[in-house]
């Protein structure tokens, strides 16, 4: 399993947990902190707003949040990281942006998954920006799966949830009848 956009990573047989490039140092864990409290002090006051811990880093999930405040809150705190950590890496998904002072992304995560199982061909579905990195990384033999709309690399597309659990049911009947 992957974890924080490719940064982390468990074995599940053993639960051990394998940083991709080593734990959080004490002066990463201060400024983590410190912004973090600083990104809860700048949304303190907005409706539905609230700062999301991660190891290496925090979100600013505004899902919640109504929709004509959410331009003004993601805009204060992006005020204070490019004042403050400019170096981080900022990324938005559908109605979040999370910051992080680490660069993997979800394409890391995939080539240690691929590595650690030994896979020959991976798929790979996804439903926000931040599943491009991974789909932009599949080889050939490998394939991507947007799931609903917007810009993408994959080379397969659905409609919806639904829809890519039909084509992982109808995959596997597929697997399964080239197999006897």
């Amino acid at each position: 399993m992957a974890g924080s956009h490719g940064a982390e990573h468990w074995t599940p047989a053993d639960g051990t947990r394998h940083p991709a490039a080593g734990e959080p140092t004490a002066a990463e864990r201060a400024e983590r902190d410190r912004l973090r409290a600083e990104a809860e002090a700048l949304v303190a006051g907005v409706p539905g707003a609230w700062i999301e811990p991660k190891t290496f880093g925090f979100a600013v999930p505004s899902r919640t949040v109504p929709a004509d405040e959410r331009a003004e809150l993601h805009a204060r705190v992006d005020a204070l990281m490019a004042a403050q950590a400019p170096h981080w890496r900022r990324r938005t998904g559908h109605h979040i942006v999370e910051y992080a002072f680490r660069a993997e992304g979800k394409d890391t995560a995939l080539a240690w998954l691929r590595a650690h199982t030994g896979a020959t061909a991976v798929l790979f579905a996804g439903d926000d920006v931040t599943d491009e990195d991974a789909l932009g990384s599949l080889g050939p033999g490998d394939v991507g799966v947007r799931v609903g709309p917007g810009p993408t690399s994959a080379s397969v597309r659905v409609a919806g949830i639904p829809e890519l659990a039909q084509m992982l049911v109808r995959l596997a009947h597929e697997r399964t009848r080239t197999r006897e």
